[in-house]
């Protein structure tokens, strides 16, 4: 839990680059958290992996598909893919 708290704190503190091996190390730890699986998918948007992220954030949708944070990480990643010329 530690790990993936210190990534996610990362992210919010603008330094995905580095939450991202932390935040990958703690969905190892847990593959089917849904929270660990969008925070990492988060993490991957904001390093510019969009297809690394689409993978995750949408397994962790199918996951919990009401969670209000995943939710907003899956508009993300389709804002993005749109603007990309790949919609989901």
């Amino acid at each position: 839990d530690a790990m993936h708290e210190l990534g996610v704190a990362l992210v919010e503190g603008g330094r995905p680059d580095d939450a991202l091996p932390l935040l990958v190390r703690a969905t190892e730890m847990r593959p089917d958290d849904p929270g660990y699986l969008a925070d990492e998918g988060y993490a991957r948007l904001r390093t510019g992996d969009v297809a690394g992220a689409g993978e995750r954030i949408r397994r962790a949708s199918r996951l919990d598909p009401d969670d209000p944070l995943t939710r907003a990480y899956l508009a993300e990643l389709e804002r993005l893919e749109i603007e990309a010329g790949k919609p989901n």
